[in-house]
This record gives C-alpha cells, structure tokens and sequence, in this order.
C-alpha cells in the first residue's frame, strides 16, 4: 500500500466552507457598508431559523501570492501552490492545494509537506455558487519570506512539486516559478457572525482582496465554515447551511459571474 492509498483510507472531510463572491464595487466605501451587509446576513439568518452572535477580533492583514512556472505547469498538474504571509505577526506559510470534484482523485494527490512535524494536512469540501462541490486535499507549512524561485527549490518544501508532468516527461527542477501573472494581493479578513446551523456553530468570514494597502477591493467574498473531525454532519445542519447558502444569492450583494480568488489570478490578464 502506497502512501496515497493510506491517506485516502484513512482522511475524513473536516469540514465544508460554503463560498459566495460578493460585488467587491459596493464596498468602496469599507466599513459603513460592511455594517450594512452585516446587519442584512444576520436578518436573512433569521428569517431561515438561524441564530447569530457577534465576533470581536481584529482584522487580519496578508499578503497572498500564487506561484507557478510561466506556462503554469503546476496549475495543469490539478494543483495550486500559495504563499500567504501574516503582515502583523510576521510569519510566512505555504499551501499546497489539490482540489477536484473527485473526492479520491483529489486525496491521492501528494501535497504532503517535507517537513511532517510542523505541517497540517487536511480534506474540505468546497461549495461554490449555485451548488459545486469540489474537494480541497492540502498540506501547510510555515517557510521563508523570500519565495523559492524554481521548481526544485519549491520541492524542497513539498516533495509532489518534483513529480510534476507535462507532455509525457518530468518537469524539470531549474523551471523558473514565480507570482502567477505577476500579482501579489493584499488580503483583508474580517470576522462575520457566529452561525448556529443545526447541531454546529459556523465561523463565518468576509474577504476582500486589493492592490495595496490603500486599493479598492477587487474581489469581495462571503464565506461559512463548520467543522467535524469525524465527518459526522446532520441532515438537519447540511438542510438547513443549504437553504442560506442559496437565500444569499438572492441577495443584491451577490455576483453570479464573480470569479473565486484563485480564478481570479489566473485569469487576471485574460479576456475570458
């Protein structure tokens, strides 16, 4: 038995985070109108049956890279590789994501980093406007600040990353990689309203990303989070998360064309 055969023995989805993009236009103005969606979530909550209660933390503050080779040779390998770094704690992570609608297909991916004692691996399950699910295998670490400049230095950090294959043949550890279409996004996360969605208590979130401190938001979105360690979610939970997950979208701060963040990136010089 293989190492991928023993992860997906044993991996349990943890947890499901449903995600909408919000028109990032209407939050120019930040923080009044942040209260103002707020306020409007928590009536919706409502409405459907489910409570709400406050969070009081500070916003965190990052600066979110995607790196690739300049044909995006790991992106086409079914993977994303994101450097994320806390701008008021001062510490740098790396991910290593799979993500497909195949369950199986996306836990035999090795994501798995080098280093397995200061590393988080996990399986979740992605939600995404109207209705699609797709699986999230990924594998975290802490690193530098400056990021590797080639394949083979990323896959110092994360063996799969040496695995790599395009056109029938290894990639080559010299490839350059490098911030996917140049863009390096300042990442703003503000804590929303504890959910009670049936048996669990939700973490919900809004994100916006920017260019700069100082920039308008160029993405904007709203997302909820429960969690089980042994994957032992209720009909009643995964009912009723459904009906306010699709009741947002009917929202006037929902956009139905909005690209998720990774999207975003990729196409980020693109007319498609």
């Amino acid at each position: 038995m293989d190492w991928t055969d023993k992860v997906m023995k044993r991996m349990k989805v943890v947890s499901r985070e449903y995600k909408i993009m919000m028109d990032h236009r209407l939050f120019v103005d930040r923080k009044p109108v942040i209260m103002e969606f707020l306020a409007e979530i928590k009536a919706l909550a409502s409405q459907i049956g489910v409570n709400t209660a406050d969070q009081v933390s500070k916003p965190k503050r990052r600066q979110v890279v995607f790196l690739d080779t300049p044909d995006f040779s790991i992106y086409l390998n079914g993977l994303i590789f994101r450097q994320r770094t806390d701008l008021d704690l001062k510490l740098t992570e790396y991910t290593l994501k799979a993500r497909s609608p195949d369950r199986y297909l996306a836990g035999a991916s090795n994501i798995q980093p080098n280093d397995e004692h200061e590393s988080e691996i996990k399986l979740e399950e992605d939600i995404s406007t109207p209705f699609q699910v797709r699986f999230s295998h990924s594998g975290k670490c802490s690193g530098p600040l400056e990021s590797p400049k080639t394949l083979g230095e990323a896959s110092r950090m994360f063996p799969g990353l040496g695995e790599l294959n395009r056109d029938g043949q290894i990639c080559s550890p010299d490839i350059k990689i490098k911030p996917v279409n140049a863009m390096s996004a300042f990442e703003r996360v503000i804590m929303g309203p504890k959910l009670t969605i049936g048996n669990v208590i939700a973490e919900s979130a809004i994100i916006f990303w920017s260019n700069g401190k100082e920039g308008r938001p160029m993405v904007a979105e709203f997302s909820f989070r429960y969690s089980d360690k042994t994957e032992n979610y209720s009909g009643e939970t995964v009912k009723t998360a459904k009906i306010f997950f699709e009741s947002m979208q009917r929202l006037d701060w929902f956009l139905p064309d909005g690209k998720p963040k990774t999207q975003f990136v990729y196409q980020a010089n693109s007319k498609g």
